[in-house]
């Protein structure tokens, strides 16, 4: 529109300079938006705001993005187009700007606004799921106590105390993988928010280059319960001052199990292998006994058909996962099982 005029050296000239300028600004955004993805794995502003003061990474998101939004409101420094936009058609640029750019503004404000509440509506269905749970021991908590079954199936851990007097859950989760930056974001200002100390927040690891999150709850009396289940006493690498433990199967696992555990089990530590069109749990820290024990129990639980996929590291150990069979509608079976606890961004887990 600038360059409506275009016989008119000026116009051409103005158009030209307003471009470039804009330009530099989205090049800005741009750079803001790789930054984001390649250290926190994720373009979500939640992720963000929740580590402003873990790495210095974040200043230099937080500045790119300020010079990408500088073009596009002609503030200070990448202002210089905007006197030659004047050089355009009166009316049509008034048009333009006062009509199309409001409404298409307006627009994008409604949508998030939509997006935003069936998100809100989206978690209160799920953390209202947390209340509607069978019977655990009574040490396990009301709410979370499914949440931390289906975690510990997966990367979470519990840790003792010095004294061994009480325990905290701990979860590290990479934050490369597409989802787990928003799963790990849910766990720990969601699920466990009120575990948790309201200053702290999540932490990138290493500082150097990080490529992992990690949370921890406060530390408290009855997660030592839940550690004598699922861990043992490992002698081989016991120290003389520090006792050394293993996490092992629960021996009734299988009246653990609802769609919230293995919900959490599959956003935590399974995947959608595209190639043959399932989804695979990582139950590599499990024997093979164990992960037996496992899909024995799923099947009685819910009629899932599974079975064991051998698979051996680099440095030749071998591991066992479990890998959910694609027959008689098993794949379907086990969506609508686990879909409706599911976060949004992690449904590709599941195929969707």
């Amino acid at each position: 529109m600038i360059g409506f005029w275009f016989h008119r050296l000026s116009a051409t000239k103005s158009a030209v300079k307003a471009m470039l300028v804009n330009r530099v600004s989205d090049t800005f955004l741009l750079i803001s938006i790789v930054l984001m993805w390649w250290y926190l794995g994720s373009t979500d502003y939640g992720i963000l705001f929740a580590n402003t003061t873990q790495a210095y990474y974040t200043d230099w998101i937080c500045l790119t993005l300020l010079l990408g939004a500088a073009g596009k409101s002609a503030q200070i420094g990448l202002h210089v187009w905007l006197v030659d936009a004047m050089e355009g058609n009166g009316i049509l640029w008034f048009v333009f700007f006062s009509v199309f750019l409001f409404f298409l503004n307006y627009f994008f404000f409604l949508r998030s606004t939509e997006n935003a509440f069936i998100a809100t509506q989206e978690q209160q269905e799920m953390d209202s799921s947390y209340l509607m749970m069978s019977q655990l021991p009574c040490f396990y908590p009301k709410v979370h106590g499914h949440a931390i079954i289906g975690d510990l199936l997966g990367d979470g851990h519990i840790t003792l105390s010095k004294n061994g007097s009480k325990g905290r859950f701990e979860l590290t989760q990479s934050c490369k993988t597409v989802g787990g930056p928003d799963f790990i974001h849910h766990l720990r200002y969601s699920v466990y928010k009120d575990l948790c100390n309201s200053t702290s927040n999540l932490t990138l690891w290493p500082k150097s280059f990080p490529t992992q999150y990690w949370f921890g709850t406060k530390y408290y009396s009855w997660m030592t319960e839940i550690h004598k289940e699922w861990y043992i006493p490992n002698i081989g690498l016991a120290t003389p001052h520090k006792l050394k433990y293993v996490k092992v199967l629960p021996p009734n696992i299988e009246s653990y199990l609802s769609p919230l555990v293995l919900a959490h089990w599959i956003m935590g530590d399974g995947y959608w292998a595209t190639s043959e069109n399932v989804v695979i749990l990582c139950t590599d820290s499990f024997t093979k006994t164990e992960v037996e024990m496992l899909i024995l129990s799923l099947f009685n639980k819910f009629g899932l058909k599974s079975h064991l996929k051998e698979r051996i590291r680099t440095s030749g150990k071998v591991c066992y996962r479990l890998r959910f069979r694609r027959k008689d509608k098993n794949i379907e079976l086990l969506q609508s099982i686990v879909s409706p606890y599911i976060l949004p961004t992690s449904r590709y887990k599941i195929g969707f």
